[in-house]
C-alpha cells in the first residue's frame, strides 16, 4: 500500500518530501 502511494511521489519529483512521510509513517507502522 505504501509503495503506490511513495511512488506517485517519487513520480512527482517530489524525492525530499516523499522521504519526509515515508520516513515517519514507517516508524508508526513498525511501532
Amino acid at each position: 500500500m505504501s509503495q503506490q502511494w511513495y511512488e506517485v511521489w517519487a513520480d512527482e519529483s517530489l524525492a525530499t518530501p516523499y522521504i519526509l512521510l515515508v520516513v515517519p509513517d514507517e516508524r508508526m507502522a513498525g511501532a
